[in-house]
């Protein structure tokens, strides 16, 4: 008899429409968040991306970014890349992170010594 009056107190409709609603709660905790449901070009590492984090102090993830950006391309865009990187990390400072760069930096083959990157390759050794 109790049980009958439990459901007389929640008439139908509403605990119908209250059923729905955790459904559809359910559903929803289930979906990815907005950074997963980004186009690819938008998870993609960027040279802007890395200097956006730059000018909001975060060194580390901007080197982390330009390193990102620098294994995607080659020559002296890649020694250009991996400049700024070096940078970066000197300003977080992780030394033994800039030693890693540099090192990168210096395998980078067929650099002009004249062209920026060239400078900067020199710079950094």
């Amino acid at each position: 008899m109790q049980r009958l009056e439990h459901c007389r107190r929640f008439p139908a409709p509403v605990l119908m429409h209250l059923l729905s609603a955790l459904a559809g709660a359910a559903l929803l905790a289930g979906c990815p968040g907005p950074e997963a449901v980004r186009p690819f070009a938008d998870n993609a590492p960027s040279a802007q991306r890395a200097e956006q984090l730059a000018r909001r102090g975060d060194h580390a993830g901007s080197a982390r970014a330009f390193e990102a950006v620098a294994a995607n391309t080659a020559g002296e865009a890649r020694a250009a890349q991996l400049a700024h990187s070096l940078h970066e990390w000197l300003l977080v400072p992780a030394i033994g992170e800039a030693t890693r760069v540099e090192a990168e930096l210096a395998a980078v083959p067929g650099i002009d010594p004249h062209s920026a990157a060239g400078v900067a390759r020199e710079l950094a050794s």
